[in-house]
């Protein structure tokens, strides 16, 4: 499937957005991750990729949303932005995913695009703020991919999302993106609400059919202040979504993301822990091939201070790490929380995956 994934992507993207994408993610980001392979020899744990979420307000009111969108609006600036990309540069980082609420209602987040060129952005949205106008910017721009969420067929949708047409406005924004060019992907919340719907191969050849190059398939966790547990996937459902992105990366032309399993199929989550010994049963005929997914980090927590949630560091830019689960980012270097992850590097928290195999010590 790989030659024809190239094929497609080569016919339909824009060349500028290839080559950006070609070497700020993938040759840098490989000159990342091995800078990173390199600190933690040193006892330094400073993270190849950093996510951040850059405000707490959105237009939708999705169940279970991590994010307290309905609080007082709280964004971060644009000189904080861009000083903390420039001390992560410092560590040799390329990649940043650009999280929200909605990352498109930031008035300044074109801008921080712009300011490095040199560097690869993936802006989660729900694509309703795309516009005609801004998908022609991001094409100039070449260094970012929109991951658009789509949560469901139009029911689903708006019960899910808290609106009405919520997937026609989406599919308009994703449509934007694909007519200019831009490598894009759609992201999907599995849950009890949707799973028979998105994950399907029925559903992966309608996007193939828009242009869609990838696609980014994560479980939904019970977190933020109204979450649901009723929407969380049964421990037999989980097997069933690796089962599935196992299987398609060998039948369809579209990359599937997996960010709970590393490339030997091991999980990376103590959610997926629970369910590896079942999974192994059951896939044993079909062998874990190789994931396009970068190892990346937890994402960095949206609300009135900027959080993060990473392995330790004992020391980052110079400052000392604070024992503060949670903790926010100083004016002047990141503080890291303490007791999302154990002293081998596994994660001891339901929703954080380390940025690494469960191998490394």
């Amino acid at each position: 499937m790989l030659p024809s994934l190239v094929f497609r992507t080569l016919r339909s993207a824009d060349f500028g957005c290839i080559a950006k994408f070609a070497w700020n993610f993938g040759v840098k980001g490989l000159v990342s991750v091995e800078k990173f392979k390199s600190r933690i020899k040193r006892g330094e744990y400073f993270p190849p990729f950093l996510y951040l979420s850059i405000l707490n307000s959105c237009n939708l009111r999705c169940q279970g949303c991590w994010v307290d969108v309905a609080a007082e609006r709280t964004e971060i600036d644009l000189e904080t932005l861009n000083r903390t990309i420039r001390e992560a540069k410092a560590h040799g980082n390329s990649f940043f995913g650009i999280l929200g609420g909605e990352p498109f209602m930031h008035p300044q987040l074109l801008d921080v695009l712009a300011e490095h060129p040199d560097c690869y952005f993936q802006v989660f949205t729900n694509g309703q703020f795309i516009t005609e106008k801004v998908a022609q910017r991001l094409k100039e721009l070449g260094n970012a991919t929109p991951l658009i969420s789509i949560e469901g067929r139009e029911i689903t949708s708006d019960e899910r999302r808290g609106n009405k047409e919520v997937l026609n406005r989406t599919l308009r924004g994703l449509d934007h993106c694909l007519k200019a060019g831009l490598l894009t992907g759609v992201a999907t919340s599995v849950c009890q609400t949707n799973i028979g719907e998105l994950l399907t191969e029925s559903w992966l050849r309608e996007l193939i059919q828009r242009g869609v190059h990838y696609v980014w398939y994560h479980t939904y966790r019970p977190v933020g202040p109204k979450m649901n547990p009723a929407l969380a996937l049964r421990p037999e459902q989980l097997v069933e979504v690796r089962k599935f992105v196992v299987e398609m990366r060998a039948k369809v032309p579209i990359a599937i993301i997996d960010a709970y399993y590393d490339h030997q199929g091991q999980a990376l989550c103590p959610m997926s822990q629970a369910s590896a010994t079942t999974s192994d049963r059951r896939a044993a005929s079909n062998p874990v091939r190789s994931s396009s997914s970068p190892r990346r980090t937890s994402a960095i927590r949206a609300g009135s201070t900027w959080r993060c949630a990473t392995r330790p560091s004992s020391r980052i830019s110079g400052n000392s790490a604070p024992a503060r689960p949670g903790a926010a980012w100083s004016s002047s270097a990141p503080t890291w929380s303490r007791s999302w992850w154990s002293s081998t590097g596994r994660a001891t928290r339901p929703c954080a995956a380390p940025p690494w195999p469960s191998s490394t010590p």
